[in-house]
């Protein structure tokens, strides 16, 4: 039940509705939304979108003491996008969700803001989900790879979805190897969604799959690539027997993929025995089709496959394959 209390909502009625364990519903400015968690003290789950305030620092330090004093959340849902937030102004914020003891399901919204730093962010411990939106923000490697190092703090984790597309993320020298040992220390995770599209991302390097591959309980991979500048991807996602990997969606539009990327491809597939379900996006890059055919063999031999969807127009395919 989603409860949205708003100013033409009776007093009496708001009272009566905090002491029920719902999904409570908090919009309008810093003062309201304090004024909703004081009454819904007692729930178990809030959504909260804040507008924006003359005083961005000092509304979500207000914000953050608030989400503490909610001593039995669970479930919090933030829309903080589009309010001119920067890093450094989040620091009492993640404070204050690090404080709340029993929350297990964090989805925060930041994009289309000016955050360029991780700014000493602090999760809770024992959180099963996570969402993070930070789309369309100033995130370079050094603040990526932060984010990741916070990430693999939560050893709890199931569930793991992480939006950076339109930073400035680059890749360079270890970066995305470093992320994704991080991301494996969460050693329950079961689900990882990952988009890192329309960044400046030249290459993707070994140590990355490798890191993916030790999420042992991993069941569903998700990676967005789309319109970097990625001249290859080493897809080697599985490790024969040992992988849980069931759902691979790997989408790689307007890149610079040729043929010579693809060649290892259908032995990568081929090692995630388990999957049933593929998505593959290559389109708008350079390939040509001659290693398509060490494709094909590989998706033949994916003995459990049972819904394959291969996308490759704007490409260079001339049937001579």
């Amino acid at each position: 039940i989603d409860i949205h209390w708003d100013r033409d909502v009776d007093v009496s009625v708001k009272e009566r509705d905090a002491e029920r364990d719902t999904n409570t519903r908090v919009a309008g400015d810093i003062d309201f939304v304090l004024e909703a968690l004081r009454r819904g003290a007692k729930r178990t789950r809030f959504r909260v979108k804040l507008q924006e305030s003359p005083s961005t620092q000092k509304t979500l330090e207000r914000l953050g003491d608030g989400i503490r004093q909610c001593s039995r959340m669970t479930n919090l849902n933030v829309d903080l996008s589009y309010i001119q937030i920067t890093g450094e102004t989040l620091v009492l914020f993640w404070k204050g969700i690090r404080q709340c003891s029993r929350m297990t399901n964090l989805d925060v919204d930041l994009s289309y803001n000016l955050v360029s730093g991780s700014e000493a962010v602090q999760l809770c411990a024992q959180l099963i989900t996570l969402r993070l939106n930070i789309e369309r923000n100033q995130l370079t490697d050094e603040t990526f790879a932060q984010f990741g190092e916070a990430i693999g703090r939560l050893t709890s984790l199931t569930s793991l979805d992480l939006n950076f597309c339109g930073n400035q993320i680059i890749g360079k020298g270890d970066t995305l190897g470093l992320f994704a040992g991080y991301v494996k220390r969460c050693v329950g995770l079961t689900s990882l969604h990952l988009n890192l599209a329309h960044n400046k991302i030249t290459g993707i390097p070994e140590n990355f799959s490798e890191g993916i591959r030790g999420c042992a309980q991993l069941t569903g991979l998700y990676l967005d690539l789309d319109g970097n500048k990625i001249t290859g991807v080493p897809l080697q996602f599985g490790d024969g027997s040992k992988t849980q990997l069931t759902r691979l969606d790997l989408s790689l539009c307007m890149n610079n993929i040729k043929d010579a990327t693809c060649l290892q491809w259908g032995e990568g597939i081929q090692r995630c025995s388990r999957l049933t379900i593929l998505h593959l996006e290559l389109s708008n890059n350079q390939i040509a089709g001659g290693t398509l055919k060490h494709l094909g063999a590989g998706i033949g031999k994916s003995l459990r496959l049972t819904s394959l969807h291969l996308k490759l127009d704007n490409n260079r395919i001339t049937g001579e394959t």
